[in-house]
């Protein structure tokens, strides 16, 4: 099966090198991750969903695994469930990966991190900033960190913008994982670029709350 799909991608395009790897374990997650730092790659790609005894997990237990524990980038792919005529088939989620991307930021040196890695990648259509103002005692201390907010976002779109990226800045308040689910399905968004870590979480945890929360959502 792994010959027929290499053959099949490198058919695709002349320029692409296609190494398939087969491994024996117990702990499917660990040797995705293996094989990932053993060929210094720079993404993992995984869907979603797998094969499983239990169909329509929202998020399997290889690719749960694979984000949590992997130090390397992760692109989770996932798709619709169409149910038609008693069978079930599958389109893509996007139009394009990259077509429109919501990249979720809150001004930390991670956020940075994850702004410099997008404007460096190339065949981005356009991108949605978005800051998350979760905190504050009162409504005038909230509209006040609010108007902070839009001033530094407006700098960081000002800054992609010249580099001729199409970008537009949006800052909410509320609960983040809600406010970045809702905004991703608003604008129907091709990919939600985030970091795996954020500022004034614990120990910056390998995976912060809010990413999880979101990539199970």
């Amino acid at each position: 099966l792994l010959r027929e799909e290499k053959r099949r991608l490198e058919n695709l395009s002349q320029n692409l090198h296609v190494t398939t790897v087969v491994k024996t374990s117990s702990d499917t997650a660990g040797s995705i991750i293996e094989a990932a730092e053993e060929r210094g790659v720079s993404l993992i790609v995984i869907g979603a969903r797998g094969n499983s005894l239990v169909e329509g997990i929202l998020l399997g237990s290889v690719s749960m695994a694979v984000l949590r524990r992997s130090r390397t980038n992760v692109l989770i792919m996932r798709h619709k469930i169409i149910e038609e005529m008693g069978t079930k088939t599958y389109e893509m989620f996007c139009r394009g990966l990259l077509f429109r991307v919501l990249c979720p930021i809150d001004f930390s040196r991670f956020s940075d991190s994850e702004i410099a890695l997008l404007s460096r990648t190339t065949g981005v259509r356009e991108v949605i900033l978005l800051h998350i103002v979760s905190q504050g005692e009162t409504e005038a201390e909230i509209e006040e960190v609010v108007q902070e907010a839009k001033e530094k976002i407006e700098a960081i779109r000002s800054s992609l913008a010249a580099q001729g990226i199409s970008v537009r800045a949006v800052v909410k308040s509320g609960n983040p994982t809600f406010e970045i689910t809702g905004i991703a399905d608003e604008e129907d968004v091709s990919v939600i670029w985030v970091s795996s870590h954020g500022k004034g979480w614990f120990r910056e945890l390998l995976l912060g709350s809010t990413a999880y929360t979101v990539a199970m959502n």
